[in-house]
């Protein structure tokens, strides 16, 4: 049987046909659960914000050009960078975790004009080396909507900060009758090709 939303919208665009009323089809999109839009996809199925994998990979793609020619030794123009930058800055929603491995590259690309043309330190190439790693070690594609729509219940809670850029971060939450937390980095095998390892921003 045909869901009444759909018959409902076909309906519609009857009525208009009828009334002589033109309709754009590429523009009519029919109910649906899952829609993307400007590079997100709404999914009212499982309520998530989802990133479509092929603009993840375009991303990644671009960076990897950009470390290729930070390789070369050679300036590149800063329009390059400020466009990656705004690429990867539009993924934060679903990837939070990026954003201290962005700081360093927008503290560059604002401080010179687009045409202008910058060196790409050691230190901004491996943050964006870390940033790709985040991604591509990242379990999901999605953030939950209500985590987005609503505030996130507050807890207080304790950091461990002992040794965090070498081994990990851990720490006890004071919330649900409290409970340990840990993340080694040994535990995610790409860290450990970096020398510089995520500290508790990255928490």
């Amino acid at each position: 049987m045909e869901p009444k939303s759909q018959l409902q919208f076909r309906t519609v665009k009857l009525k208009w046909g009828a009334l002589g009323i033109p309709a754009n089809d590429l523009k009519c999109i029919a109910p649906t659960r899952t829609l993307e839009y400007l590079g997100y996809i709404f999914n009212t199925l499982r309520w998530t914000l989802d990133i479509p994998k092929a603009r993840i990979l375009k991303y990644l793609t671009n960076a990897r050009a950009v470390r290729v020619h930070a390789y070369s030794r050679k300036r590149i123009k800063n329009r390059v960078l400020q466009s990656l930058v705004g690429q990867f800055r539009s993924l934060q929603v679903v990837y939070p975790y990026i954003i201290p491995f962005l700081r360093g590259w927008e503290s560059i690309t604002s401080r010179n004009t687009s045409n202008a043309r910058v060196e790409i330190t050691p230190r901004m190439l491996t943050d964006l080396e870390l940033i790709e790693v985040a991604i591509n070690d990242a379990r999901y594609n999605a953030m939950p909507m209500r985590w987005i729509v609503y505030p996130r219940d507050a807890a207080d809670f304790t950091i461990v900060t002992d040794a965090a850029t070498t081994i990990g971060v851990g720490g006890y939450l004071h919330v649900n009758g409290g409970r340990w937390y840990k993340r080694m980095w040994a535990d995610t095998s790409r860290w450990s090709t970096h020398e510089h390892k995520p500290d508790i921003v990255f928490m």
